[in-house]
């Protein structure tokens, strides 16, 4: 029989209510922030035996019987539809049309998905539900359980699409920069800064944006078998390129909660509708390079984020019958009970 607290651990992650978000319109800019504590320290991520499988080392991790992580583990997906309200889906497909500017666009879609930042910190998913919500294939690759990293290795930050449509969790996956960016691994949460340069300094950490293609989330297409319109394409290619750091989830989550309201880092979020691109949440502005990065769930925090070139911005271009719309504005979206009403994933 499973435990029944194992049970109810579960339970309660799945559902808990989500922390709360403010609209970016009720921040009050004059209000000072602090600076960030420099006396945190940061604990590296335990080494792990990379033979061993997910059940195994949880069993041996939380001290219980491996048949029952396995039952535990055992839950239900939701399977949610991860789309825009249809005023804002429909307002895309004018926009790729030519039949509206960007303009007209921007405010359709601001005026029902208004941009919003989390009022505090958010805490890291465990390894038990990580497990839990993660498909077979890839329950026994979690850093710091069954998977190893280095400090400061090469990687992409990527969203576990499943694990987020199924179950509502935001599950970074680890890509091997160096290695045709296979996937690593998933862990809870990442610090990342800039690779490493050859004279010991760091190169900007790449946020790099979902393509031309990110309109395409927000709108219908047709399908060639049936001929019938339906949901266009739903997969974000947005990544976090730089170093990954050897830091311990919980040390990150830490760090996050000491850096959230500083003054040198800001809040960005990413919405395929929104042109594609990582973008500060508060002033709405694309985020194409940083200096660092910190990653809990879905907040992402940046430190030292650059101003856009004109050449970065036109990675964001959607082409029209009328010629190429350009997205130089965006913004996450508010997050509700519904995510059927939504479309935000960073």
């Amino acid at each position: 029989m499973v435990s029944t607290g194992l049970l109810s651990v579960l339970k309660q992650a799945l559902t808990k209510p989500r922390l709360n978000k403010i609209k970016t319109s009720e921040i009050v800019d004059t209000l000072p922030k602090p600076k960030v504590a420099e006396d945190l320290v940061l604990t590296p991520i335990k080494k792990v035996d990379e033979t061993e499988d997910g059940a195994s080392a949880l069993a041996k991790e939380i001290g219980i019987d491996r048949d029952e992580i396995l039952k535990a583990a055992d839950i239900q997906a939701k399977k949610t539809e991860i789309r825009s309200p249809e005023v804002v889906r429909k307002a895309a497909d004018k926009l790729k049309a030519g039949k509206i500017s960007s303009k007209e666009f921007r405010k359709i879609r601001d005026d029902n998905i208004p941009p919003t930042v989390f009022s505090e910190s958010l805490e890291a998913p465990s390894n038990l539900l990580i497990y839990s919500v993660l498909d077979k294939s890839k329950k026994d690759k979690i850093i710091g359980l069954t998977k190893n990293i280095t400090q400061d290795q090469p990687v992409g930050l990527r969203l576990d699409i499943p694990a987020y449509r199924d179950y509502r969790v935001f599950v970074p996956t680890v890509h091997d920069s160096l290695n045709k960016n296979k996937p690593i691994g998933h862990i809870a949460a990442a610090y990342l800064k800039g690779t490493l340069k050859k004279d010991g300094g760091r190169n900007l950490i790449q946020l790099r944006p979902a393509s031309t293609k990110a309109i395409n989330v927000a709108t219908t297409k047709i399908s060639k078998q049936t001929g019938k319109e339906g949901p266009g394409q739903k997969t974000p290619f947005a990544t976090i390129d730089g170093a990954i750091q050897d830091v311990e989830p919980s040390s990150v989550v830490d760090y996050a909660k000491k850096i959230k309201n500083s003054e040198d880092w800001v809040e960005v979020g990413f919405n395929p509708d929104k042109g594609g691109a990582f973008y500060n949440k508060i002033t709405g502005k694309p985020v194409f390079e940083a200096e660092e990065v910190v990653q809990v769930g879905e907040m992402v925090l940046v430190k030292g984020a650059r101003t856009p070139t004109q050449s970065q911005l036109r990675q964001l271009k959607i082409d029209t019958p009328r010629g190429p719309r350009m997205f130089s504005q965006g913004g996450i979206i508010e997050r509700s009970d519904n995510y059927n009403t939504q479309r935000a994933i960073w």
